[in-house]
């Protein structure tokens, strides 16, 4: 099967439990966010307890559910690598 026909037929089917971050580990994040986006100039935020982040996605794309807890990878597209730096 070649690549392209595989990301095509490709399904995600992801479930999360709704167990909340302990507000320790969500410092801890939060801390390690902030000097990313100190160190690089991205624009990186951590969300939490927005369950509806997920709703309105392609079923194409891939079926979430439970999912309260999220990493936003954001940049000014004038900041070299920035793709790289976001892990693309």
């Amino acid at each position: 099967m070649e690549a392209r026909t595989a990301m095509e037929l490709r399904r995600s089917r992801r479930h999360y439990t709704d167990e909340p971050i302990p507000e320790e580990s969500a410092e801890s994040l939060l801390a390690l966010v902030k000097e990313i986006n100190r160190k690089t100039g991205m624009h990186l935020q951590m969300v939490f307890d927005h369950g509806e982040a997920f709703h309105g996605l392609r079923k194409s794309y891939g079926l979430f559910s439970g999912v309260r807890n999220y990493l936003v990878l954001a940049g000014d597209k004038s900041i070299p690598n920035l793709y790289e730096k976001m892990g693309y």
